[in-house]
């Protein structure tokens, strides 16, 4: 099951949505090109393998 959150919001000049800020994954419908926050919460949580990685800069 895939869970998508936007917020609405209205203000005194209209209205509008907006996606939360603290959104890990966001994900846009192909058909209205509008983006939504997907709630992350995969099964089995991912492992890392290397304990310190540091990225080459």
């Amino acid at each position: 099951m895939k869970t998508y959150i936007n917020y609405g919001f209205e203000w005194n000049d209209g209205a509008g949505e907006r996606i939360p800020a603290w959104s890990r994954r966001v994900v846009q419908d192909e058909q209205t090109k509008i983006f939504s926050a997907q709630v992350w919460s995969p099964k089995k949580s991912y492992t890392f393998k290397i304990d310190h990685f540091v990225p080459k800069t």
